[in-house]
């Protein structure tokens, strides 16, 4: 079977995040983006093709740390990382093959317990 992108291994040297506005918003989804490999295994250019706004940044910057295998010349290859809320106490993540990693974030804790009732207060007015 033949290598996707000629795409074998991938190390990140860095450290997958969870944006925190994203993380309290609730924010769930898969962030997909197209990246262009230079000779030296780094990526040289990034673009963001599709994904939830609030997740792009994180995405972005934790795929621009990624570092491939040596290669003979240039290549473009597609990228996913895909967000999702667990029951995690931190940020973990896992690669599930070559372009595909998965990110969670721990469930933001719920601000509003009990929730808060809104409505008319009632005046009472006493005629003699």
């Amino acid at each position: 079977m033949e290598d996707p992108c000629g795409l074998s291994s991938m190390v990140e040297t860095t450290v997958p995040s969870y944006l925190p506005l994203a993380r309290a918003a609730r924010v769930q989804g898969v962030v997909v983006m197209m990246a262009e490999f230079g000779t030296d295994s780094a990526i040289a250019k990034l673009s963001v093709l599709s994904g939830p706004v609030m997740l792009q940044s994180g995405a972005v910057d934790f795929v621009k740390g990624w570092k491939a295998n040596p290669y003979t010349g240039p290549r473009t290859c597609p990228l996913v990382v895909s967000y999702r809320l667990g029951n995690s106490d931190n940020t973990t993540g896992e690669r599930s093959d070559v372009q595909h990693y998965m990110v969670v974030g721990a469930e933001p804790p719920c601000l509003c317990d009990p929730p808060s009732v809104l409505g008319r207060k009632r005046k009472r007015f006493l005629f003699f």
